[in-house]
């Protein structure tokens, strides 16, 4: 039975990448408790952002920053919009994805953060928390790796991530490493359930 809700539950799952932040949106939209609708932060213009960026990197840190999260903001309002009746606003990767990465790489978002207020603040952010060589293995398996996927830089994300998300009320963090997805998956729903006591 699906749980009916006052109002739209904004709920994200960030991490590091390989993490495991879209299997598990995966298996909350296949669950069947609730109706979803799953978003996530990308769009054609990032596979175009991207690719200039891993060529000048170094030269676009900043100005990458700023592209992304207009991208996102973008995103957000178009997807929202086309969601009404439905549970749960389930976003893989979320605006402290932006902030934990760009963080990671001593660049200042400051001027992002202008932008990312025009962003609510989500009912639940779920924090995936992975020994970074084991994600840097799986991302090895899934495919080729991008400049910024290796464990030494995962660390620093991972880092920075805690350093932004540990004051925030509405996180729940989840140590992955001795976890199957399917203990992770019902962790998450109960994470769920509990806030929904609270809306």
């Amino acid at each position: 039975m699906i749980y009916e809700l006052r109002r739209k539950m904004l709920v994200t799952i960030v991490g590091i990448d390989g993490s495991g932040k879209t299997t598990q949106v995966e298996l909350l939209k296949n669950a069947g408790k609730y109706s979803v609708c799953a978003h996530k932060a990308s769009s054609e213009d990032r596979s175009i952002i991207e690719s200039i960026s891993y060529e000048n990197y170094t030269t676009f840190k900043e100005t990458l920053s700023v592209a992304m999260t207009l991208d996102l903001l973008r995103t957000y309002r178009a997807e929202m919009d086309s969601c009404d009746n439905v549970t749960l606003n389930l976003w893989d990767r979320y605006k402290y994805c932006i902030q934990a990465y760009f963080a990671a790489e001593q660049i200042s978002y400051e001027k992002t953060n202008l932008l990312l207020k025009e962003l609510p603040t989500p009912d639940l952010t779920i924090f995936l928390k992975i020994d970074p060589k084991v994600a840097e293995k799986r991302i090895h398996k899934r495919g080729a790796a991008k400049p910024l996927e290796y464990a030494e830089f995962l660390t620093i994300v991972q880092q920075r991530y805690s350093e932004i998300l540990m004051n925030e009320d509405h996180v729940h963090m989840i140590d992955c490493n001795e976890k199957s997805s399917d203990e992770i998956h019902k962790e998450i729903m109960d994470a769920i359930e509990k806030r929904l006591q609270t809306l």
